[in-house]
């Protein structure tokens, strides 16, 4: 084999490689960064961040998470002087894009006060199909739109491997937004956080179809001042019921 033809051929394995690294790199950034544009406030979005310090990814040393960091401060900038909205353009968003190649399997995110969630939040939670946690919280929900939070909860129903969901409620007579999860097929567990405005009853119907729940968690429930839980362990003797003030 002539020398040409070798370098000919090495440099269509290098360029398949690079081609290979970078379709890799958007794939995994792709979600975090649809997920970060579905909310009005995208600075407290964490993933995996019970396996981790809650921001930098195993895989990474400390060197390279803050060169990352550099990358990032220089891609918000070019980003804003090509007009992109304040939130969208934030240095963190781009610096946990950058992180998102080294992270695995995404199973954890906690959104914290996120603002408000877009009509594709949905579609955006829907692309971590190997999620198993999953918190949203620090936001008065019903402040939202309930089209845009149903959706928001037919995507988290239909997450494959989701095994604990936290949702921080304060909504009065909206139990349309939690019935999608009828249609969750794995959850074990579910944290709810808020107020309501429903009866036990209506609740009780709604988690009693979810086959596979074990276990229901209140926090804060001294706050549900129109909810009584004396009944619940009644309506579902099958479920473990925790009350937290």
């Amino acid at each position: 084999m002539s020398l040409k033809r070798i370098v000919w051929r090495g440099l269509i394995l290098l360029a398949t490689f690079c081609l290979l690294v970078a379709i890799y790199v958007a794939v995994r950034i792709a979600p975090v960064a649809q997920l970060q544009n579905s909310i009005s406030r995208p600075l407290e979005i964490y993933f995996n961040y019970h396996s981790s310090d809650k921001s930098k990814p195993k895989l990474i040393n400390t060197d390279l998470d803050e060169k990352l960091g550099k990358v990032a401060v220089e891609w918000s900038s070019i980003r804003r002087n090509q007009g992109a909205p304040e939130w969208e353009s934030l240095p963190g968003n781009y610096h946990e894009r950058l992180r998102a190649p080294f992270r695995g399997p995404i199973t954890e995110i906690l959104v914290n006060y996120p603002g408000t969630y877009g009509s594709d939040a949905g579609a955006a939670l829907s692309k971590f199909t190997s999620l198993q946690k999953l918190e949203l919280t620090g936001d008065r929900l019903d402040t939202q739109s309930p089209e845009d939070l149903r959706k928001v909860m037919s995507a988290i129903a239909s997450l494959p491997e989701l095994r604990e969901l936290r949702v921080e409620f304060a909504f009065a007579d909206e139990l349309s937004v939690l019935e999608p999860l009828r249609d969750c097929s794995s959850l074990e567990v579910l944290i709810i956080q808020g107020t309501f405005g429903i009866s036990e009853a209506e609740f009780a119907e709604v988690i009693a179809d979810i086959e596979t729940l074990k276990m229901v968690e209140f926090r804060h429930f001294h706050r549900y001042k129109t909810f009584s839980f004396a009944h619940l362990p009644e309506l579902l003797p099958d479920l473990e019921f925790v009350f937290e003030e």
